[in-house]
């Protein structure tokens, strides 16, 4: 700013015309100023496209910093002040030059930290990218682990379900041998049953002949008895008649019949006995199996149950699973095109800056450094001298400015 003001002290002291006049005059001049600009370039050496390349940087967005009225002083100076080489400038055309130079310093400064920036976002794309990667693994590990627990719960289930056919195999043996082993036994137990109270009252009454009551029941039920006592022949031939006698019509012979047929209930009674005794253990030990049997069945179809629970869970852990995976997929599929997109806005923050250096810093530098002009044709006489072009530009700044200063006021 305090080189502007020290430029501003060279201009000619003008006051702004005003009104309409003073825009027809502007309208009017605007031919003569291209003329005059056409002109200037020519004889300074300097290409109407380099010329540009320094309009776009004073006009460019970066370049926030200038006011409107700097970007037409920068540009009014430009013909007499950067285009002309540094061995013919003067301090106000040095102090416009700086100034240049600061734009396209502020200007490179902002598109770097935008390269940065973009770098940043790249960077942080890039991250995220591997970090859905590493969930990406993490996911199909953590699937591919749930899949083989549930495979392993399946086979687990079917051979949970295996036990519970064999355990109903068993239990079903065991209650078959229960039923048959108690069968014989409560047979065993009824008959002895029968037997002792036939032989402790309707024998001995046919046999004492107690009562004078009619014995034929009794007489009935010991024959239909004595038939499975495996008695001889002549003996259960001579039992029906013999027990129809009452004991003192009985000759040796009856009594003999009498005698064996007590002797045979008796035994089969001592026998019997003997087979309820010896069969009891066994008894008790098929009832044990049995109810072994049955808790082993229970045991087999809780398990069952069990396994089909696990088999359950891991099959809805299997499924999750698989839905992490595919979403971390998705979003590892939808992260790339983000990432390719910062790193094209990166590429394309270089390139700008790129294009920037190598166009228009290259091209001002060269007007900077630039002492002297190539060997040229002498000008023509109606070229104006550099110090009437300089002072004719000074001119117009000033009015510019002027007249920016007085829109901003109205």
């Amino acid at each position: 700013d305090l080189e502007l003001q020290v430029f501003l002290t060279d201009f000619p002291s003008m006051a702004p015309k005003r009104g309409n006049k003073r825009a027809a005059e502007a309208v009017a001049d605007a031919d003569n100023a291209a003329k005059r600009l056409q002109t200037v370039l020519k004889k300074q050496g300097v290409t109407k496209a380099t010329y540009e390349a320094m309009i776009e940087v004073i006009q460019h967005p970066m370049a926030s910093s200038l006011t409107p009225a700097t970007r037409k002083m920068l540009i009014a100076m430009l013909p007499q002040g950067l285009l002309v080489p540094g061995s013919e400038r003067e301090e106000a055309q040095q102090v416009c030059i700086r100034m240049l130079g600061e734009v396209f310093e502020n200007i490179t400064s902002k598109m770097q930290a935008e390269i940065s920036e973009a770098d940043d976002q790249l960077s942080k794309e890039k991250a995220e990218a591997a970090k859905l990667e590493e969930d990406s693994k993490a996911a199909e590990s953590a699937l591919k682990e749930a899949t083989e627990e549930a495979a392993s719960k399946k086979t687990a289930l079917a051979e949970a379900a295996r036990a519970v056919i064999t355990s109903k195999a068993n239990l079903a043996e065991k209650e078959k041998e229960l039923e048959q082993g108690n069968a014989v036994y409560e047979e065993a137990v009824s008959e002895k049953e029968e037997l002792a109270a036939a032989l402790a009252h309707d024998f001995r009454l046919l046999r004492d002949g107690d009562s004078e009551a009619d014995l034929t029941p009794q007489s009935k039920k010991i024959l239909a008895l004595s038939a499975k006592l495996s008695l001889e022949e002549s003996l259960m031939t001579a039992l029906p008649s013999v027990l129809q006698k009452k004991p003192t019509e009985r000759g040796s012979f009856d009594a003999m019949v009498v005698a064996q047929l007590e002797e045979g209930l008796t035994n089969k009674v001592a026998k019997l006995t003997e087979v309820i005794t010896n069969g009891a253990p066994a008894a008790a030990a098929r009832q044990a199996a049995v109810d072994e049997a049955k808790g082993s069945m229970d045991a087999a179809k809780s398990a069952q149950q069990l396994a089909a629970d696990e088999l359950n869970a891991s099959n809805s852990l299997q499924q999750r699973r698989a839905q992490e995976a595919e979403n971390v997929k998705a979003a590892l599929e939808a992260q790339g095109p983000v990432v390719k997109v910062a790193a094209e806005l990166k590429a394309e923050k270089e390139e700008q800056l790129q294009g920037f250096a190598d166009w228009n810093l290259a091209s001002f530098e060269t007007l900077r450094d630039r002492e002297t002009l190539a060997a040229k044709k002498e000008a023509r006489p109606s070229v104006a001298a550099p110090e009437d072009a300089l002072t004719t530009a000074q001119e117009e700044l000033a009015q510019a400015m002027a007249v920016d200063a007085a829109e901003a006021g109205a």
